[in-house]
This record gives structure tokens, sequence and C-alpha cells, in this order.
């Protein structure tokens, strides 16, 4: 995973994790509110919503001097 995290931009890695959920959040909300997708893929979105976050690392600010 680390891997990914190195194609963030060094002053958006420290946010990474929130990006990652804000996106899991709002594509969880989407799936859930279209009526013709199946329940299933709903509880398949929030899984690897849930492993997206728990997969991205937390990062530490660089300092700026």
């Amino acid at each position: 995973m680390n891997v990914l995290l190195a194609l963030v931009p060094s002053r958006y890695r420290a946010t990474a994790k929130a990006w990652v959920a804000g996106y899991a959040a709002v594509l969880t909300a989407v799936v859930s509110a279209v009526p013709h997708l199946p329940k299933w893929l709903a509880v398949v979105v929030a899984l690897s919503s849930a492993l997206g976050v728990y997969a991205t690392p937390n990062v530490q600010p660089e300092a700026t001097e």
C-alpha cells in the first residue's frame, strides 16, 4: 500500500486517510441511494471502503522550514 501512497504528492500525504474516508462515504451513500442496484453491492462498497481506510497509513505532516 505504501506504493500507492508514493504516488500522492507529499503535501497531501498527511490527509490521505481523510480523503479516502470522504470518498468512501460519498460512494457508499450514492450506491445505497440508487434504488435499482442490488443490496449486496452496497455491502461490498461499504466493506471495501472500510478496508481502504484501514490500509491507508497515517503519515505525519512534514515540517516546513
